[in-house]
């Protein structure tokens, strides 16, 4: 059976791959950093010309007119967990199998916040921005004194995979939880000690506010400008999930008029943000390009997923993970 890998896979899950198929191993950014993403015809040749019955994925655009021409494929294996290129629709037609990596950088994006929450809380970003510039401010370390976080209340919107982590990584820094969650099971709060509370409670009463929830119809535009009004003149507020669930004209303000302390960012709006964004000339705001999902650990995690997704197929049951579920009666009937 033959499988093309184009997403960054794990060296020893590449070797286990090997041992049970025939792989085609090209990654789609080389070790110089260079993209090899093939697309359209080339992509549909490639797959039909070696006969491709599995392919691991993350960056190709599988849409109508690439699905229809394919000749062998029987199953895709996606290494994200969000923000497909694929036409689930035709995949299903075409009696396609789509698996995905659902979590597979929850702890990369869970460290990152902690990472981002330390240093606009402390003041990292900005004091290393002085000494690097020759400056000593000797009396700021009592003027513009940053917080701990032990004692203070954290609160998480959305307790999914990334939110769960953060949650249990912020409890031992000594946090109290809120979670804004309207579909997170008890248990799961309970495991956390956390206390499930509407969006304005949690508004008001946390010291941090962080985002963790996926952009859904339900949550775009979720955190407006009545929601940050809410919040504390001496809270910070952290996004490492999406930027349309904010309202990033009202954040602007707000942050602008010093009603909030400080807001630590991964994600905008618009990406890359505009450079004339208002955004960029806060200095009470820490910036990165969306990268809190990127470690070097994560191909370990989706390779580990996509690997066991490839053995469940060959041993003909549905993958732990799939997107058109559908399609499944007619692949394995008898299930």
């Amino acid at each position: 059976m033959n499988c093309l890998v184009t997403a960054l896979f794990d060296p020893e899950y590449l070797k286990r791959l090997k041992e049970k198929v025939d792989v085609i191993y090209e990654p789609w950014l080389d070790s110089d950093g260079k993209l090899r993403i093939k697309q359209g015809d080339d992509l549909v040749n490639y797959l039909n010309d070696h006969k491709i019955e599995i392919f691991i994925c993350e960056a190709e655009v599988l849409r109508k007119d690439v699905l229809e021409q394919l000749q062998t494929l029987k199953i895709i294996i996606c290494a994200k967990g969000t923000e497909f290129f694929i036409d689930f629709e035709k995949a299903t037609e075409k009696g396609i199998i789509v698996a995905y990596t659902p979590g597979r950088n929850a702890n990369s994006v869970a460290e990152y916040t902690i990472g981002l929450i330390l240093a606009i809380t402390r003041g990292i970003v900005q004091n290393h921005n002085l000494v690097r510039n020759k400056k000593w401010p000797i009396l700021s370390a009592f003027s513009e004194r940053g917080i701990e976080l032990n004692r203070k209340t954290a609160g998480i919107i959305g307790l999914g995979a990334i939110g769960y982590r953060v949650g249990t990584l912020l409890k031992a820094f000594g946090m109290n939880l809120l979670v804004y969650d309207p579909y997170v099971k008890e248990d799961r709060l309970k495991s956390l000690n956390a206390r499930q509370v509407d969006l304005d409670t949690l508004m008001k009463e946390a010291d941090i506010v962080t985002v963790h929830a996926l952009l859904t119809e339900e949550t775009k535009g979720m955190i407006s400008k009545e929601k940050l009004s809410l919040m504390k003149p001496t809270a910070f507020f952290i996004n490492t999930s999406r930027g349309k669930i904010v309202d990033e004209d009202a954040l602007i303000e707000i942050l602008e008029q010093k009603r909030i302390r400080g807001a630590a960012l991964d994600v905008y709006v618009r990406e890359p943000i505009k450079r004339k964004s208002k955004l960029l000339e806060l200095d009470n705001v820490i910036h990165t390009s969306h990268i809190g999902g990127a470690s070097a650990d994560v191909p370990y995690y989706s390779s580990k997923m996509a690997y066991e997704e490839v053995l469940r197929y060959l041993e003909g049951k549905p993958p732990n993970h799939c997107k058109n579920p559908e399609v499944l009666k007619k692949v394995f009937p008898n299930q």
